[in-house]
């Protein structure tokens, strides 16, 4: 009889595919950024078209709203890829300590994509545009790669 451990293992070179990071210096910075799951951009997707939904609200929002759409979502596709700072490695961190203490002397704690934003949105948009740019270099050789993958017949 079949299992998941043995479903997940006859699959695993699938799940491999399409998977990527980049590490680089930025400005005396090392970053390590990875490529987004689908989950992951679904969530950037919700964070940027906050946007949209005040537009209906407001008819003089329309005028600056796809300039805030674009840096929303630049801003959440970056916090939710830098996996690594330096040395150190955050891939394994789903949350992290704000400092702050609960009444109850439990720590505060918010995920880790929302701690790199609070810190990411006081970036210029130069700083964001180029990491965005880097992103867009890492998913353009992954696809190029995942191509290669499987074969199409005409």
């Amino acid at each position: 009889m079949l299992d998941l451990k043995y479903l997940e293992g006859a699959l695993s070179g699938i799940a491999e595919v399409g998977k990527g990071e980049v590490s680089f210096d930025f400005n005396g910075t090392r970053l390590t950024m990875k490529a987004l799951l689908p989950h992951e951009e679904v969530a950037v997707q919700k964070y940027a078209s906050v946007v949209l939904e005040e537009i209906e609200d407001d008819e003089d929002a329309g005028n600056t709203a796809t300039m805030e759409y674009l840096d929303r979502f630049k801003l959440a596709l970056i916090s939710h890829s830098i996996i690594a700072i330096g040395d150190t490695d955050l891939r394994d961190e789903e949350f992290i300590s704000t400092g702050d203490k609960l009444p109850n002397g439990q720590e505060v704690r918010v995920p880790r994509w929302e701690a790199i934003k609070k810190i990411a949105v006081r970036w210029s948009r130069s700083s964001l545009t180029l990491l965005f740019k880097k992103y867009s270099e890492l998913v353009d050789k992954i696809e190029s790669t995942a191509e290669k993958a499987i074969t199409f017949g005409p």
